[in-house]
């Protein structure tokens, strides 16, 4: 008689990503490059716009980004902590940009479709140097509407 196979069904989210941001009304993201040795995901100036489609828009604060080196498939505490690991000897270049600008650790997923529901936990230790250096913590849920 054959048994049932009792394996667990594994859901993967369908986007994760982490960053961390800065922006600011008079941030140059050229300047924040230069002083982390960085280079950004997304960086641009405040000012007018000319989007993909062709319209213009006026970007109200500059911003500049980076991310992770993980694939995009690695876990979140993973991605959060490659971040940490090209920071950590930043530290006091870190400090100087915060207190010009603002600047959060953005933790985004959009969960696979067939869950009702998830958690993710991310331990004390990883997100206390962060939340030290004066970055908020910010979760961006998407929805997975289909």
């Amino acid at each position: 008689m054959k048994r049932k196979s009792k394996r667990r069904r594994i859901y993967r989210d369908r986007y994760r990503c982490v960053m961390l941001r800065f922006a600011g009304k008079y941030l140059d993201p050229d300047e924040i490059t230069e002083q982390l040795g960085i280079e950004p995901y997304f960086a641009g100036r405040r000012g007018k716009i000319k989007g993909k489609s062709g319209e213009t828009y006026n970007r109200q604060s500059g911003y500049w980004s980076m991310s992770s080196r993980l694939r995009r498939n690695a876990t979140l505490q993973n991605h959060v902590k490659d971040i940490l690991e090209q920071i950590r000897p930043k530290k006091k270049v870190l400090l100087g940009i915060l207190r010009e600008y603002s600047g959060d650790l953005n933790i985004a997923v959009q969960p696979h479709e067939e869950l009702a529901n998830v958690g993710y936990t991310f331990p004390a230790s990883l997100l206390v140097e962060f939340v030290s250096l004066g970055f908020d913590i910010r979760f961006s849920i998407y929805p997975s509407w289909d």
